[in-house]
């Protein structure tokens, strides 16, 4: 993967010593943003599947896209970057849409992200991206806290740096941020989210910022743990990771592993 030596935040976040111990292969996770352009050629042979509940019928934006790229691009394909979880099961559910042509911003609604909501719990997804924000909304907190009843772990992007509103609210979110942020809530988890490389529709790479990319960094760390550790609940997960780190620093997902029972030296 010839762009892999510029994604500067995968040895911050011990990817690379992780992928010996795995992939994210068994691992489901359902990425709730915009369409992803999953024809792109670092994700075509992934076989994701995308789902559309905005009647936009985007073929693939900006946001959505660089998303997906960051959790699962197509490892060892001599093309761009490398996933953090390059096996794991990736679906795209379209609740968004672009506010323009090529614009990395988006835009949602309680319904199709209610929707969306609704069709990852149906797929017993073990892992739901929602690098989004909005103002608290009592149908999709409910559908969150039913996905949390049953196992699933909810993954939100901090948009102001504290935990207010949808989805990070919500207890039992695992609420993400940007490493160099200042450190705010004590269970907040921390990855790079600063000139991140990742994938743009129609073959295009770039560096993208902001905490949607630390959200996807995460979700894509938690699919290589639970495709060894299965059974490990949000809580689990997130103390794990945090006892990787000093405050506001990168999550270390070799080290959650090492410390999980798996033999291994993290760079």
């Amino acid at each position: 993967d010839p762009y892999a030596s510029l994604q500067r935040s995968l040895p911050v976040m011990g990817v690379p010593d992780a992928h010996a111990l795995a992939r994210g292969r068994g691992v489901t996770v359902a990425v709730i943003d915009t369409s992803a352009d999953v024809a792109h050629a670092d994700l075509a042979s992934r076989a994701i599947e995308v789902r559309d509940f905005t009647g936009a019928h985007e073929s693939g934006s900006a946001h959505g896209t660089a998303v997906t790229g960051i959790i699962a691009a197509t490892t060892n394909n001599l093309l761009g970057i490398v996933g953090v979880a390059p096996e794991a099961n990736v679906v795209s559910l379209a609740a968004c849409w672009s506010r323009s042509d090529g614009e990395v911003r988006a835009t949602c609604n309680s319904f199709t992200l209610a929707k969306a909501l609704a069709a990852a719990i149906d797929l017993k997804a073990d892992v739901v991206n929602l690098s989004l924000g909005g103002p608290s909304d009592p149908l999709l907190r409910r559908l969150v806290e039913y996905g949390l009843k049953r196992g699933m772990i909810f993954v939100g992007a901090l948009p102001t740096g504290e935990p207010i509103g949808f989805p990070c609210e919500i207890a039992g979110v695992l609420a993400v941020d940007v490493v160099g942020h200042a450190p705010s809530a004590r269970t907040t988890l921390y990855a790079p989210g600063t000139d991140v490389l990742t994938l743009l529709p129609h073959d295009r790479y770039d560096f993208l910022s902001g905490s949607s990319l630390a959200a996807a960094n995460v979700s894509g760390s938690i699919a290589l743990l639970l495709s060894t550790h299965r059974h490990w609940t949000a809580e689990q997960v997130r103390s794990i990771l945090a006892n990787t780190c000093a405050a506001g620093a990168s999550i270390n997902v070799c080290a959650a592993l090492a410390g999980g029972g798996a033999s291994s030296k993290c760079a």
